[in-house]
């Protein structure tokens, strides 16, 4: 019986060290989410333009009978526009009750990070406008890669652009 508990702590305490995320690219870069935010990814669909709606909302989209705005992190960003693709995909977040579509230009996967892989953004980030959407970065391949996790608060916080 002790073996089975000392098991559950271990796992208790491994979840606590740990974040789960869902990656994804913009441009070569790689981005992140927190996994408990995302409901559920789906391929482009149409989009309905919004007259007025703010520069970086593609407008809404009808998901199984929910209406949706779709956010394009590529105009948030200001990055160039591209092209939709095959890759193109819609990660349906949900935060506070409120379902929002962030437009990508693919899926990459989900991974587990230590929590001490994971490092605030650099000092020098803070004069940029973007930085208020950066949670931190964290690394991979013993820091080969690096991956933006984003504050989903903040980007989902329009009143703040």
């Amino acid at each position: 019986m002790k073996t089975k508990k000392k098991i559950l702590k271990t796992i208790e305490k491994q979840l606590l060290d740990e974040e789960q995320l869902v990656t994804f690219k913009i441009d070569k870069e790689d981005y992140a989410i927190k996994i408990n935010f995302v409901q559920e990814i789906t391929r482009m669909t149409e989009i309905t333009r919004i007259p007025r709606a703010p520069y970086f909302i593609d407008g809404i989209v009808n998901l199984r009978g929910n209406i949706i705005p779709a956010l394009n992190l590529r105009k948030l960003f200001e990055m160039n526009e591209k092209q939709v693709t095959d890759s193109t995909r819609i990660i349906i977040v949900d935060l506070n009750n409120k379902k929002t579509g962030i437009i990508v230009d693919e899926v990459s996967e989900v991974l587990r990070f230590e929590k001490n892989l994971i490092e605030s953004s650099p000092d020098i980030l803070s004069q940029g406008k973007t930085n208020k959407y950066i949670d931190g970065v964290g690394k991979i391949d013993n820091g080969n890669r690096m991956v933006i996790i984003l504050k989903l608060d903040q980007i989902l916080n329009f009143n703040n652009i």
